[in-house]
């Protein structure tokens, strides 16, 4: 649980229950407790393990790097910032701006940066023109491209299969899949969704797709695209 406090409220520190009172760079939060892995409360999966391991690895390097280029990346973080659940914009410190954009790159076996890119929009591709899902495995979508492939990155996100009657998928996209952007203008990810989500495409059940495109020289990345269909029973 996030909590905004008011005037009754206004500290919180330590343990409640199963509720953690603390205090960070952002301000003052309330959070449900989340007990470590172990064999009672569960083991976390490959992908958990590896991204853990990404994100340990990128904060590493943190420390590595000398006191001119942390203090960019502190002054670099004025200028970039998050949104939070309540729509109010919340700064990044130098260290979170540099975990948040190098651990995209560290993933892909890029090098990272030690100094901040400068803050400007990434654009995504021009357009997701069609999208088809059947329940054989078959998923492929097509588009159209307006950048430099060697510049970019594919995100892919996608949901399960979803009530057709279903509109928003704001709360059900999972990153399935990165790939590096290609001319051709198509791609088939039945195989990423299978592996994701271990269930086939869903006869009359609808899924969303979302792209966004990664730029590899700076980590930024670009708004989504998103569309969606109806999968055919083939």
């Amino acid at each position: 649980m996030l909590a905004k406090f008011g005037a009754i409220v206004t500290e919180g520190r330590g343990k409640l229950g199963d509720v953690v009172f603390s205090r960070n760079h952002y301000g003052a939060s309330a959070h449900a407790y989340a007990p470590p892995y172990s064999k009672s409360h569960g083991t976390p999966s490959e992908k958990q393990v590896q991204a853990s391991g990404v994100f340990a690895y990128t904060r590493s390097q943190w420390a590595l790097l000398s006191e001119e280029e942390r203090l960019a990346w502190r002054t670099a973080a004025t200028t970039f910032s998050r949104v939070n659940v309540f729509g109010d914009k919340m700064p990044l410190t130098g260290q979170a701006l540099f975990v948040k954009l190098n651990h995209r790159l560290i993933w892909l076996g890029m090098d990272y940066n030690h100094l901040p890119p400068t803050p400007v929009p990434v654009q995504c591709i021009k357009s997701l023109d069609t999208f088809y899902a059947a329940n054989d495995g078959t998923m492929e979508f097509y588009f159209t491209n307006q950048l430099n492939q060697n510049d970019f990155y594919f995100w892919e996100w996608s949901t399960p299969s979803l009530s057709p009657g279903i509109n928003s998928a704001r709360n059900f996209p999972r990153l399935i899949a990165r790939s590096f952007l290609t001319s051709e203008g198509y791609e088939n990810i039945g195989t990423n969704f299978f592996a994701y989500f271990n269930a086939l495409p869903v006869a009359g059940k609808k899924i969303f797709l979302l792209i966004q495109t990664l730029h590899t020289r700076t980590g930024l990345i670009s708004p989504p695209l998103m569309i969606s269909t109806i999968v055919q029973n083939v």
